[in-house]
């Protein structure tokens, strides 16, 4: 059989992509490696619960998509608050009339908040953030207080880059509404709802989807994908789409020769985000935590510099973190709750005993974030980076190309005809969920234009 499209990873790139060609009545097969549809956004089953292993922070804008798919009443989202802290000061997301009494306690006064909102909104209204290079520039043009900066600073962690390196289009992206993350979101039955509901329907419009399948390569000839190879079998497509990020389709699945210099070249500045660790946590009711909030974020006092530290390699003596609770954003009535906490690595080999060491600190830590967090926790367990890549199949990079200021992501075609890129390390900007799945459908509307 010839297929119109086979898909390499059910990630949400590669789901989306199908889903949108087998409602168009396109010949699809998606291939993972996995025993379960997802990559970077599943949920599993530790310690008698269940966990978010990957992305748990959504943008309401991706609703219009399954909205598009016939899917939006499944999804059955869940609006959820974020609580930022840095040292006495905190900031909920989103705004509300909760703001003013934040912004008080940053010692601001009501010209500050003014001229805040007016710097703010004309960045984000008006798209002055595009003749700015850099993120830290942007936010120290909106605002002078330094607390205020350094919370700011949240896309640093989720980029998993210095904020002296990221783009100032990262600004609109965590609060504007390029992907709706001024009204955060996560699914009632937890982040594995949506690969679900995207392989549903590939599956409902006649696709396949084959788990436990890792192509050895994209076949490639005179310029054109074939195809791909699978356990030493030839199986034909008119197109190839990879989800399985950028880097690695050009490196491992495909031939460099089947690339031009030029594309090459741009491939060598891309930069992977930094590691994360994950302690997964079970814990009592009584920790404090705050109704419909969902996700907390403890900041230091110089993100930038922490960032410096991690580059050469040592954790920093005040690491930035992050407790997500979704149970808290359902409102959920059992006994004990699932918590996950999140910080990130050092680059370079790090010993596993000091990430436990780390682990270990950040946890006596956790109770600055939500008081009795630590004497309510009943059961944890710490996944390292290698233990991601050993028991989730990917590694734990928080983005798998952390956006620069020195270069630009490229769109989802490759030079070769017929060979498309999905996920997060390519356009549109941005390495969440969001773009990982508006670049599935954007390479299916490549697809479907081509005769």
């Amino acid at each position: 059989m010839k297929y119109d499209a086979i898909i390499i990873g059910a990630g949400l790139g590669g789901l989306s992509a199908g889903a949108y060609l087998a409602r168009a009545g396109r010949k699809v097969l998606v291939l993972e490696k996995m025993s379960e549809p997802g990559g970077r956004c599943r949920s599993v089953e530790l310690m008698g619960h269940r966990f978010d292993i990957g992305a748990d922070y959504f943008g309401k804008k991706i609703l219009g998509i399954f909205s598009e798919l016939g899917k939006k009443k499944e999804l059955d989202p869940v609006w959820f608050k974020v609580i930022a802290r840095h040292g006495n000061s905190s900031m909920t997301i989103p705004p509300g009339l909760h703001t003013f009494r934040d912004f008080r306690g940053m010692g601001m006064n009501a010209g500050d908040m003014g001229k805040l909102g007016l710097r703010t909104g004309g960045q984000i209204m008006f798209n002055r953030y595009r003749k700015i290079s850099g993120y830290s520039e942007l936010v120290n043009r909106i605002t002078e207080n330094g607390s205020l900066r350094e919370i700011f600073n949240v896309g640093a962690f989720f980029s998993g880059n210095n904020p002296e390196n990221m783009p100032s289009h990262w600004f609109n992206l965590v609060f504007g509404r390029t992907y709706g993350y001024d009204k955060p979101f996560i699914p009632r039955a937890g982040s594995g709802r949506l690969p679900e509901l995207l392989a549903s329907v590939i599956r409902e419009n006649g696709g396949g989807i084959v788990y436990n399948a890792q192509p050895d390569r994209i076949i490639i000839r005179d310029g054109s994908a074939r195809g791909i190879l699978l356990d030493g079998r030839e199986m034909e497509s008119v197109n190839v789409i990879s989800g399985t990020g950028i880097l690695h389709t050009v490196h491992s699945l495909a031939d460099r020769k089947d690339f031009p210099s030029e594309f090459l070249n741009t491939l060598g500045y891309y930069k992977e985000g930094f590691s994360m660790a994950s302690v997964f946590t079970v814990f009592k009711k009584g920790a404090k935590i705050i109704p419909g909030a969902h996700v907390y974020a403890m900041f230091p006092a110089g993100v930038s510099g922490m960032f410096r530290t991690l580059k050469e390699g040592s954790f920093p003596e005040d690491n930035m973190f992050v407790i997500s609770v979704p149970h808290a954003a359902y409102g959920a009535a059992e006994e004990h709750l699932a918590g996950t906490i999140k910080f990130l690595v050092p680059r370079g080999a790090v010993p596993r005993e000091a990430i436990e060491a780390e682990a270990g600190r950040i946890m006596g830590r956790a109770d600055s974030l939500i008081p009795g967090f630590s004497e309510n926790t009943v059961d944890s367990r710490l996944y390292t980076p290698a233990d991601y890549a050993t028991n989730f199949g990917f590694t734990s990079s928080v983005s798998p190309v952390a956006e620069s200021v020195h270069y630009e992501k490229m769109s989802t075609a490759t030079p070769v005809r017929g060979l498309f890129c999905v996920g997060s390390t390519v356009l549109p900007v941005g390495g969440c969920t969001a773009s990982s799945i508006l670049s599935g459908r954007a390479a299916a509307r490549q697809i479907l234009k081509s005769k």
